[in-house]
């Protein structure tokens, strides 16, 4: 199993918006919803981690697209096929439906079917829409007009609301719960990877069950925050992005090459958003920083080195800040370990526009 970066150590930046160094306030909000599938509730520890220091993200990501829809229950996942969108509701069986959009958002068509669904994928393999439903199954729509459904794999999804994304060639999917990403087999449903410590919001409408994938990424959400998590596929932190409009933590998807988020219409007109955000593996700065912590592992002391050095701070596997130096000046600084615990630790150095991270072993 991969431990990654907690919530507030992560990296956050972005090559299009503009980004100072402070403090991050995570506001989270309960969501007022009828439905008694859906829990709303908002963790202590979330809103903890929320007080941790990080960079801030000024300058929200415009859409690119935008269409309304009345879904009669809640507006919760969108996918396509390349030529038109499709999405799915959810809320309950009786109202539930999959609408058929062409790509500039203009409804096509809509197909009654008897699924309370939680996401949409459309698996390019064979040609056929995936829905995940309240329960945590996963079910095949081998007929839209007829809203004929074959059940594939009966409760595999960590939680009962989560939305769930497949791989590009739908040779996998994915099945995101409370920081752990796992990564199973099509086929056969077996977990092929499991990978925990990737930031979301908390609650199924703070996006704590949502995860979307392209060809080169992974994404999560915090909708009350309104921002997005961009890892790639080994489960490495790129960078984060703020976005304009959004609040519904299921909907996160990639659809038609964008990144779709909607505004829950709870019984209503509900909106959809189509964002085009293209993550930087590695930006020009980070190429130009130097950074190396030596030894590490280690249990005695620790030498970091970098060309630029303004702030070095340490955090634990909890998230917990245990080591700050405050302002320095230099290209090293030593940090004594006698007086913690061996484990897995978190070295952030702040080099005066930019945050990088490493991780540490004590033993």
């Amino acid at each position: 199993m991969k431990t990654l970066l907690p919530y507030a150590v992560l990296i956050l930046f972005m090559t299009s918006n503009v980004i100072s160094y402070g403090q991050f306030s995570n506001q989270l909000s309960n969501t007022d919803i009828s439905d008694s599938s859906f829990d709303t509730s908002i963790s202590l520890e979330s809103s903890a981690k929320s007080e941790t220091k990080s960079m801030q993200i000024i300058q929200a990501i415009s859409p690119v697209i935008t269409f309304d829809e009345h879904p009669y229950n809640h507006n919760m996942h969108i996918t396509s096929d390349g030529s038109y969108y499709y999405t799915i509701n959810g809320g309950n069986t009786g109202n539930g439906q999959i609408n058929e959009f062409s790509l500039d958002g203009t409804l096509i068509q809509t197909f009654p079917i008897q699924i309370d669904g939680r996401g949409l994928s459309y698996n390019t393999s064979d040609g056929y829409l995936y829905a995940s439903c309240f329960g945590g199954s996963i079910y095949k729509i081998t007929d839209l007009n007829s809203g004929s459904f074959d059940l594939i794999f009966g409760n595999i999804m960590q939680n009962i609301q989560a939305s769930f994304a497949i791989s590009e060639d739908g040779s996998k999917f994915y099945d995101f719960y409370a920081g752990t990403l796992r990564i199973h087999d099509f086929s056969t449903g077996n977990v092929l990877e499991e990978i925990s410590g990737i930031s979301s919001g908390s609650g199924n409408f703070g996006g704590d069950a949502a995860v979307a994938v392209d060809a080169d990424h992974i994404y999560t959400w915090d909708s009350s925050i309104k921002t997005v998590y961009i890892y790639n596929h080994s489960g490495v932190f790129i960078e984060s992005a703020e976005l304009e409009f959004g609040d519904n933590g299921h909907s996160l998807a990639i659809a038609n090459g964008f990144l779709f988020v909607s505004k829950d219409g709870d019984y209503d007109i509900g909106t959809w958003y189509g964002y085009d955000i293209n993550p930087t593996s590695i930006s020009e700065s980070e190429k130009d920083f130097k950074l190396n912590i030596y030894p590490n592992p280690s249990k005695d002391k620790i030498t970091i080195v970098g060309n630029n050095i303004k702030e070095v701070e340490v955090y634990n596997s909890n998230n917990q800040l245990i080591y700050s130096t405050g302002f320095i000046d230099g290209k090293n600084h030593e940090i004594e370990l006698w007086q913690y615990s061996t484990g897995i630790y978190f070295v952030r150095v702040f080099d005066g526009k930019r945050v990088y991270t490493e991780k540490m072993v004590i033993y």
